[in-house]
């Protein structure tokens, strides 16, 4: 209070902080949490696979159990096993064998949440979790939603609001929370009420009673409305999915909005997954969420198939940093239990007799790079010439797929098929190629094209997503069988037929959305070498879940990306992206090497068999990887040698943590464009028109028609996969249900960015292409005039 004495200042801050500090120290541990009899049998006590791919998830498990039993302490683990070997379930399993063999009996309880780098990912994992693992869906949660972008305008997300909400309780509008396999009862319905209850019930943790209070003088409702509703939900579930943007607030806390995330990070475990998918600054403002989940006492966990030595060492610095600060505060150990294992036989290594993390790194990296070469390779791939312009490209791709095709097809009944990919960078580039890719009835084969990218409305892109997952996971007696269905129903068989041949080639032309989370088993593919990552993270779709073979080239490489072709530069994206000046870091130089072939870009490296080899055994030279791992080396220097370094300041000195400069030189997802909504409105498929929103989550948002004549376009003539998008994935996703008033828009939307454009960026729309920034004219000349200069 203003009039206030210092001393009646002081006695009243107290007695406000001294709730705070129960509610987040005395009763962190007895938030709702799963007990040992309450996890899967097969998480809680993993049996040893008979497949000797999936032995490495046990053997991890039972390492870490072992390891906690021995030594109090924090726990901190990288996971680096293959594309396709398991390590969705692995995360939870070997978090469980930590949890439960925890040496301070007080933590014993498993609770987490899992960060993922895309939305698209979050209801597919959190159904995975319930589908795939047994967890009992009331106890597995999704978050939902998009956070409200930051711009170069106007109030920042790292700058103090002048609202006023330093001294309010804020819980985001687009924050929702639904339950693994559908949306939980409605604020107040008194099945809500029901479902609360029963996590603590089950587990016999509930919410502290000052929870109630905080959500009582923060929501209009006190403590009955929509946004205590939301808070409980995010709060309650011992298990929550979602992307790591909805908890990031908590790495940048200049005010207090972001306390409900604050609470589920501080009071539950976090797994990391493809950790290595975001860009170097993202990875240093990841540190410091790690370190706040450490300074929790919470265990971590991350993982990637390309996880590099120099991501795993940052966020163990600034996960060691936090667990002192809790041990500490706590007096218990100052010690942190590590765990590193790959997916190969032996690769499991801990520090149980007080190994540093670079050596057990080194160690398990060595025997894993060890069984890469000694196992049959699973892809073989070759470099292709580079191209000069687009039409040699495109005609260029036309031969490889057939080419690829004669060498991989399958028998199915009585036809020689294949189902393989193109995957480009560019979301023009891909529309224009599949535009563009001769399909139909080509000599002896018939081809069929589809496409895929961000840019499809959501209905689409979920539909298309499903139908791909039963068409090619390529798992049990007969690998072929949801490749077969998917023929038949789509009259494949019958086109071929009609056309008199016998070879049917399927091809998926597709952006950078399919090398995550799409668990795939394609025959072939076509790759744009932009970066390391994404070549060994897009080849992991090929050949994924069947027995390696080895014998045929199934890979091809573009000898130059198009996005050097068009721009001189593997830029936007590529690792000569200009970098923010505020970073302090400069944009790497790769003008030594003219016109950016792979080739030259590979170094000494052997490709001709893809595998995690290259991010492994970084003794051998390879320009492009080289070039990637100096920037993000920069970007989040963790180390004692650079007191200056951004994120090694924040993890170590308390007066860095005080203050937004960390968070400024270091954002997340940085990023100074808005975005534009489009959105399909009516009651009906048949009268339904697309509008358009040029500031969505913003005041001045507003839905206006978008203009007709850039998204009514005539597409090519050509064999497609999929005809009847809309209609068809309706029925399908919706049961054959009805299209309800205002349901329509909510499926049917995409934002793309307007990449700082004041007007309405131009697009065009297909059911086959979905959405692009390019006049549909110009995908058929999408290198324009930098082609012509060349």
């Amino acid at each position: 209070m203003a009039a206030d004495s210092l001393g009646q200042h002081v006695r009243r801050v107290h007695a406000a902080a001294r709730h705070g500090v129960d509610l987040f120290e005395r009763y962190a541990d007895g938030f709702p949490a799963l007990d040992e009899a309450d996890v899967p049998t097969d998480i809680a006590f993993p049996a040893l696979s008979e497949n000797p791919r999936f032995r490495w998830q046990s053997d991890a498990a039972r390492a870490a159990r072992a390891l906690c039993e021995a030594h109090e302490g924090g726990f901190f683990a990288c996971l680096m096993a293959g594309t396709g070997t398991g390590k969705t379930r692995a995360a939870p399993t070997i978090l469980a064998g930590a949890t439960f063999g925890d040496a301070w009996a007080k933590r014993r309880a498993f609770r987490m949440s899992l960060g993922l780098g895309l939305r698209v990912l979050a209801t597919q994992s959190a159904t995975e979790y319930v589908s795939d693992l047994g967890f009992n869906d009331q106890d597995v949660s999704v978050l939902v939603g998009q956070a409200p972008l930051s711009f170069a305008h106007g109030v920042q997300a790292d700058e103090p609001d002048a609202t006023g909400s330093e001294s309010q309780i804020e819980i985001p509008d687009w924050l929702k929370v639904e339950m693994a396999t559908g949306a939980v009862p409605d604020p107040g319905d008194e099945r809500e009420a029901d479902w609360l209850r029963s996590l603590s019930l089950d587990t016999g943790r509930g919410l502290p009673a000052f929870f109630e209070k905080i959500l009582s003088a923060a929501d209009p409702g006190k403590g009955k409305g929509p946004k205590a509703a939301a808070a409980r939900r995010l709060v309650s579930p011992p298990i929550m999915v979602g992307t790591i943007d909805h908890l990031m607030g908590v790495a940048a806390p200049v005010n207090s909005r972001y306390l409900m995330q604050s609470l589920r990070v501080a009071t539950s475990d976090l797994i990391l997954d493809e950790i290595d998918q975001f860009e170097g600054e993202d990875i240093a403002a990841i540190g410091r969420l790690v370190y706040q989940a450490a300074s929790a006492g919470r265990r971590v966990i991350i993982m990637s198939a390309t996880l590099t030595p120099d991501i795993a060492q940052a966020l163990h610095a600034a996960y060691r940093e936090g667990w002192s600060v809790f041990a500490a505060s706590r007096g218990v150990a100052d010690h942190v239990n590590l765990l590193v294992i790959g997916d190969a036989p032996g690769s499991c290594r801990t520090n149980q007799n007080g190994e540093t993390l670079d050596e057990i790194l080194s160690e398990s990296s060595e025997v894993t790079l060890a069984a890469l070469k000694a196992a049959p390779p699973a892809r073989r791939a070759e470099i292709l010439p580079a191209c000069e312009g687009w039409e040699d490209l495109v005609s260029q791709v036309d031969q490889s797929c057939r080419s690829l095709h004669v060498r991989n097809a399958q028998s199915i009944d009585g036809f020689r098929v294949s189902f393989g990919m193109v995957r480009m960078t560019r979301i023009s580039h891909t529309a224009a190629l599949a535009a563009q890719l001769p399909s139909g009835e080509l000599d002896d084969h018939l081809r069929v094209v589809l496409c895929l990218h961000s840019q499809f409305p959501r209905l689409h892109r979920g539909w298309i997503e499903t139908r791909l997952k039963r068409a090619l996971t390529r798992k049990g007696d007969d690998p072929n069988e949801g490749l077969k269905s998917l023929c038949h129903a789509e009259d494949v068989f019958e086109r071929a037929s009609d056309a008199g041949v016998k070879n049917i080639e399927i091809v998926l032309v597709t952006s950078p959305v399919i090398e995550t989370g799409n668990d795939l088993d394609f025959d072939w593919a076509i790759l744009d070498p932009i970066s390391t990552r994404s070549i060994i993270q897009a080849a992991g779709r090929v050949w994924r879940h069947r027995p390696a073979a080895g014998i045929h080239t199934n890979l091809l490489i573009l000898g130059r990306s198009p996005i050097a072709m068009q721009g001189g530069k593997l830029a936007m994206p590529g690792v000569e992206t200009e970098t923010p000046r505020i970073t302090g870091v400069g944009t790497p130089d790769l003008d030594t090497f003219a016109g950016r072939l792979f080739k030259d870009l590979t170094g000494n490296t052997d490709l001709s068999v893809i595998n995690a080899a290259p991010i492994l055994e970084t003794t051998v030279p390879f320009p492009l990887r080289d070039a990637e791992i100096a920037l993000r080396e920069k970007m989040v220097d963790a180390s004692r040698d650079n007191a200056e370094a951004p994120l090694g300041r924040y993890i170590r000195r308390v007066s860095a943590r005080m203050t937004q400069r960390m968070c400024v030189v270091r954002k997340f997802r940085r990023s100074d464009t808005r975005s534009v909504l489009y959105k399909l409105v009516g009651d009906d498929l048949r009268d339904a028109t697309w509008y358009r929103d040029l500031a969505p989550g913003t005041r001045n948002s507003e839905l206006q028609p978008a203009s007709e004549a850039a998204l009514t376009v005539e597409i090519m003539p050509g064999c497609f996969l999929f005809d009847a998008m809309t209609e068809r994935a309706w029925q399908e996703m919706a049961g054959g249900a009805e299209v309800e008033p205002g349901e329509l828009g909510r499926v049917m939307q995409v934002e793309i960015s307007d990449y700082g454009d004041d007007l309405e960026p131009v697009m065009t729309y297909t059911d086959f292409t979905g959405f692009t920034r390019d006049l549909f004219e110009d995908l058929f000349l999408p290198f324009g005039k930098a082609a012509k200069k060349q």
